[in-house]
């Protein structure tokens, strides 16, 4: 039911870019499009590196506290696995976040996945604390109906309020408590006895980190508030590459903090049409014209499949090592999927 329900909203998406297009007229969006120069592609590209540059120094520095140490390059490629892995899937985020934790060498998988949860939680933390920020900025330029300021705000709570139990879970041992609820209904037994010590290792990481590592905690989330100052700043240079006046920092940050469900959603590859309907429904209601939202969302497609084939090229490199720790041959002279590889 529920991965239905996501394919007609990606479908409905896919008709709503559709049409726009249509309405707009191809001729009048390729004329957008004809405004970015080569250099000022160059300029995004290099945003966007840094955009992912900075997340994974966020998350070496919670690596490093969770017993970890590599460099920020392995890091930066497995991160472009990972969002390779979630962009051509229909994993989406989750998956891909999965997926990176698998691209890390030489570092033992129960303090790289403890690292991976920290990290993708205070990410979420961030987001959720500046979506009441964005909602205020809206309901003041674009008042909204009563109804859809309920929503709205309903929204935040709910996610406020996951994000905090997804905290206290994380500091009261959240692999283990989840593998008791699957117990209860005969589900993951064999898996806890082969891996249960390992989970507790994991659970025991990830409680340190909130109770010991308080300033590496602030650190981090201080570290996405940058990162979300960085991209507010790549769709503002980005629209206004494109020539759209009515564009402002402001306006920018409202299509990043309210268009944050575009890319979290599971089911889609690429979250395709669901992206699409999020930023053309957003540009409405900010008042900017169709032909600009359709030129930011090619632009953005075009830099994300850019940075896919990157993450294609980290999965090929290291695609030998994540095979065995997935699959670990009791042939390979004693190795565990925890084992450094030695790599040729």
């Amino acid at each position: 039911m529920k991965r239905g329900a996501t394919v007609v909203l990606s479908l409905a998406g896919i008709a709503l870019f559709a049409y726009v297009v249509v309405r707009a007229g191809p001729e009048r969006i390729w004329e957008t499009l004809r405004r970015i120069s080569f250099p000022e592609f160059l300029v995004l590209i290099l945003l966007r590196i840094l955009f992912w540059g900075l997340r994974s120094l966020n998350w070496k520095a919670v690596l490093e506290r969770c017993g970890g140490t590599s460099g920020l390059p392995h890091l930066l490629g497995a991160r472009m696995a990972g969002h390779a892995m979630g962009y051509i899937t229909p994993t989406s985020r989750i998956g891909g976040d999965a997926f990176k934790a698998l691209m890390v060498e030489k570092i033992p998988q129960r303090k790289v996945i403890a690292s991976v949860v920290i990290d993708k939680t205070i990410e979420l933390l961030v987001t959720a604390v500046l979506i009441p920020v964005g909602l205020a900025l809206l309901v003041i330029s674009a008042p909204l109906p009563p109804a859809q300021t309920a929503t709205f705000l309903g929204m935040t709570a709910l996610i406020i309020g996951l994000v905090a139990w997804l905290i206290h879970q994380q500091r009261h041992g959240f692999f283990m408590r989840l593998l008791n609820l699957l117990n209860r209904f005969r589900l993951g037994r064999a898996f806890r006895r082969r891996h249960e010590s390992k989970i507790a290792e994991t659970d025991a990481l990830m409680s340190s980190f909130y109770i010991h590592h308080r300033d590496r905690f602030a650190l981090v989330f201080f570290g996405y508030m940058v990162f979300i100052a960085l991209w507010t700043a790549e769709i503002y240079l980005t629209l206004h590459f494109l020539g759209c006046s009515a564009i402002t920092m402001e306006k920018s940050f409202l299509l990043i903090i309210l268009g944050s469900v575009a890319f979290i959603l599971p089911g889609i590859p690429g979250s395709v049409g669901i992206y699409e309907m999020t930023y053309l429904s957003l540009f409405a209601l900010l008042g900017m014209g169709p032909s600009h939202a359709v030129g930011l969302i090619l632009v953005r497609r075009a830099l994300d499949l850019l940075m896919a084939g990157w993450g294609m090229a980290v999965i090929l490199a290291r695609g030998r090592y994540a095979w065995r720790r997935l699959f670990p041959s009791k042939r390979a002279a004693g190795l565990t999927p925890d084992s450094p590889v030695k790599e040729s």
